[in-house]
């Protein structure tokens, strides 16, 4: 797993596309000792976004879409898959026998396209073989995310750099929306299984950037912060909670009038989508910079949560925004 580059800044890793951020000899070389070996072939599948295949480094591609479906789908679900429950599964509108023809087919296509030795296949099942050395952004996204799930705080700690550092990281590695502008519309069971993995890819990421956002901003990095909350309301342009770390965040560094004017945006939005006002919260945040007092955080909680959930007094910043903690 690779975690952010302290020493490169981040707007440079923004610039660069993630297949030549993660390049694979880099992953290879750094994760060796997790299992990767850089002395035998690799191949590298990035689909948080458009996608795209390199072997030893350089990029492949095919017109099959089956062959691309079909290897997507054993690289995320490791466990061998029967050929009837595979046959079924990318072309559903076929007799068995003609469908077991078609997945023999499209074996075959990708191992003409990626050699022998990725796949093993028997009579009854299909499957990766156990020695393949494959990345697939996919999982790497998963295991940051994993990390900071199971990351120990100690009491003592106000910001954890480890955490930061899974955040960020895992921000680079979402370049867009699983297989965006990929699809199979003969295989209605594909398209459901990547509709549904792309929509928990979609609100993991989402939490990710709210986690960062906050985070940085009790760090008073407002610059990073405010890339991260743009990105976050870009996602979601109905949470209330992105709209006010704008407004807050356009206050802290002197731009009153845009935090007045991301208030009127989220009022439109949310009447012109829902037909509803603005949260309490949200209102009180208005009004305490249309009157230029310093608004406390604790306030802004207490009118966002009422009665309905006391915030603990004993947890350290770092773990309350890694809970979802909102300030």
């Amino acid at each position: 797993m690779i975690l952010f580059p302290d020493n490169v800044p981040y707007f440079l890793c923004l610039s660069l596309p993630a297949y030549r951020l993660f390049s694979v000899s880099i992953h290879v070389s750094i994760c060796d000792k997790n299992g990767y070996n850089y002395l035998m072939p690799h191949l590298a599948i990035f689909a948080l976004g458009p996608l795209r295949i390199e072997l030893d480094g350089q990029p492949i591609s095919t017109s099959r879409h089956k062959a691309l479906a079909l290897l997507l789908y054993l690289v995320l679900n490791p466990e061998k898959r029967s050929r009837e429950v595979l046959s079924a599964f990318l072309w559903p509108d076929y007799e068995q026998e003609k469908a077991f023809a078609y997945l023999r087919r499209t074996l075959w296509e990708l191992n003409s396209l990626l050699g022998e030795g990725w796949l093993k296949a028997d009579r009854d099942q299909i499957g990766l073989t156990p020695q393949a050395n494959v990345f697939i952004d996919v999982s790497e996204f998963q295991a940051h995310l994993a990390a900071l799930r199971h990351h120990n705080h100690p009491t003592s700690t106000v910001f954890c750099q480890e955490c930061l550092a899974h955040l960020r990281t895992a921000t680079l590695l979402y370049r867009g929306d699983f297989l965006a502008g990929f699809s199979l519309r003969d295989s209605p069971g594909f398209e459901d299984w990547q509709f549904f993995q792309a929509e928990e890819l979609r609100q993991a990421y989402s939490s990710i950037l709210q986690r960062l956002s906050n985070l940085l901003y009790q760090q008073g990095n407002f610059t990073d912060s405010s890339m991260f909350a743009q990105r976050w309301l870009a996602l979601d342009n109905l949470n209330e909670e992105a709209h006010r770390l704008m407004m807050k965040l356009y206050n802290r560094s002197g731009q009153r009038h845009l935090a007045l004017r991301q208030y009127q945006e989220c009022q439109r939005v949310l009447q012109m989508e829902l037909g509803v006002s603005p949260e309490t919260a949200t209102q009180i945040l208005y009004e305490s910079i249309s009157s230029g007092e310093v608004l406390q955080e604790q306030d802004l909680l207490s009118a966002q949560f009422g009665n309905f959930r006391e915030k603990p007094a004993d947890v350290d910043v770092t773990v309350r925004l890694l809970e979802g903690w909102v300030f």
